[in-house]
């Protein structure tokens, strides 16, 4: 397989969103970014084994330091939760 770049920094957590259609995955940051990343199209037969960058990607930058821990609301799979370790959750 390859790798993708979705954030700068190493990744410190993951969360995969519990959808049935897509492979959807946020990223947490050494340096407190959140990336967002549509891995659906990148795990295809026909995609290169080789390094790339993610066709859609967002970055959004919410913590002052890294964030230790992402996770889901199983109540409400839109909503996504955050704790970084400059104590913001």
């Amino acid at each position: 397989g390859g790798v993708a770049k979705v954030v700068q920094e190493r990744i410190y957590s993951i969360a995969l969103h519990p959808s049935s259609e897509k492979i959807l995955v946020a990223v947490g940051s050494k340096s407190g970014d959140i990336g967002f990343w549509d891995a659906s199209t990148y795990f295809h037969e026909s995609t290169p084994s080789s390094v790339v960058t993610p066709p859609l990607s967002f970055l959004f930058h919410p913590h002052a330091g890294s964030v230790a821990s992402l996770r889901y609301n199983p109540s409400l799979s839109t909503q996504l939760l955050s704790c970084g370790y400059d104590g913001v959750v």
